[in-house]
């Protein structure tokens, strides 16, 4: 297949764009069910996401119904994040940063995918690296685009078949001599990669969404003639992978205005300030909205999430194109885990709770009260709280 003409599309330099590949692991007992294991088959994605909404109750009672229903199977790691003290560390600290309490010396799941908890610090510290390599792009006069891929979908199809899918007809389209064509005529620099996905009455409904960082802007005019050099590729993609040929709608090209405004539209930070909704959109629901859902009675959902839980674990979040990070000078990229337990910068220490205590606000299930309440009164009104929640007449007692 040919590239068409571009017309006013400036040619430009790219760097080499290698496709992502899947994951080779260990399937751990939790995650086979009657069918077997689900196997990983495109290993780069984007979390649910982690957002403003996840205020400190959000959090804490979704990571809640999460551990009830992985738990259910077998272990997970889950079963411990934020419950368990490290060892050697003898107490839980509770610090506080730029307004926002929370937990240090307590062992971490480090997912993004199934734990709100983990999700909201992973996620705050991969968009900020977005946007300053945005910023940094978009600083110096070039675009960036953001540009999201979809396929058909039926409402019976697995959701590891249609990740398999999408990410083969991503790897057909990116090892094509148009695409390598295309590259050199948009300047494409590099990308970062992401996937989401939502359930609903059609199915699974994954989306790749990538940023583009081009060499230079464009005008409308380009931009129309980009989207339909763009699709063209992709739908022929799909159907080399033995998908249906998408719409119109199966690729969408818009320049990116600002980098913090495209993070919270991609999802990565903000896009859930529906939080207290249970759908999203259309009758979607996110990962976290079956979580909701499951939590309101909708027990069908639980198959659902586990699913979902299987079919990501252990997945690198996002995917930067090679080089991309070097060029920019970002530092080398973080382990989940190294960031859920890791403070935030500025992160300062307030007061410890003793383990008498914490068994009792485990029990108690008042984790997130206990931050909430620190961030409004500070230490004093929760140890106020603390004490009277384990019913302890004196400061300082633990009997």
């Amino acid at each position: 297949m040919s590239v068409p003409n571009p017309h006013r599309l400036s040619t430009g330099t790219a760097v080499d764009d290698p496709a992502p590949g899947g994951l080779d692991r260990e399937v751990p007992p939790w995650e086979k069910g009657d069918g077997g294991p689900l196997v990983v088959t495109y290993g780069f994605t984007q979390p649910p996401p982690a957002q403003k909404v996840f205020q400190i109750l959000e959090r804490y009672r979704l990571q809640t119904i999460a551990r009830d229903v992985l738990c259910m199977r077998a272990h997970h790691r889950i079963g411990v994040c934020k419950r368990a003290i490290v060892v050697g560390e003898g107490a839980v600290k509770v610090g506080m940063t730029r307004g926002r309490a929370s937990y240090g010396g307590l062992m971490v799941c480090g997912s993004p995918w199934v734990c709100a908890v983990c999700a909201d610090r992973i996620t705050r510290e991969r968009a900020k690296e977005v946007v300053t390599v945005m910023g940094r792009h978009m600083g110096a006069g070039k675009a960036v685009f953001h540009v999201p891929f979809t396929i058909p979908h039926r409402a019976n199809q697995p959701l590891k078949e249609l990740i398999g899918k999408i990410g083969e007809a991503r790897r057909i389209m990116a090892n094509r001599p148009s695409w390598m064509r295309f590259k050199n005529v948009v300047g494409l620099i590099g990308y970062v990669r992401g996937l989401e996905v939502t359930w609903g009455e059609n199915g699974w409904h994954p989306h790749l969404h990538d940023a583009w960082f081009l060499s230079k802007r464009f005008d409308d005019g380009s931009i129309v003639n980009l989207h339909r050099m763009v699709l063209d590729m992709w739908q022929s993609a799909c159907e080399a992978a033995g998908l249906e040929k998408p719409n119109y709608r199966g690729v969408m090209v818009t320049p990116v205005r600002d980098p913090t405004s495209y993070v919270a539209k991609w999802g990565i930070q903000a896009e859930m300030t529906r939080g207290h909704m249970k759908r999203g959109r259309a009758g979607r629901y996110s990962p976290f909205d079956l979580l909701r859902g499951i939590h309101e009675g909708e027990k069908h959902l639980t198959r659902k999430f586990l699913e979902y839980a299987d079919a990501f674990h252990r997945r690198r979040q996002l995917v930067w194109s090679k080089g991309l990070r070097e060029l920019y000078r970002m530092e080398p990229e973080k382990a989940d885990d190294e960031i859920a337990e890791s403070m935030d910068d500025g992160w300062g220490f307030l007061y410890f709770i003793a383990p008498s205590q914490w068994k009792v606000i485990l029990a108690e299930d008042k984790r997130a009260e206990v931050l909430r309440i620190t961030e409004r009164e500070g230490e004093e009104g929760a140890m106020a709280y603390i004490r009277e929640l384990c019913g302890m007449r004196e400061p300082g007692c633990e009997g």
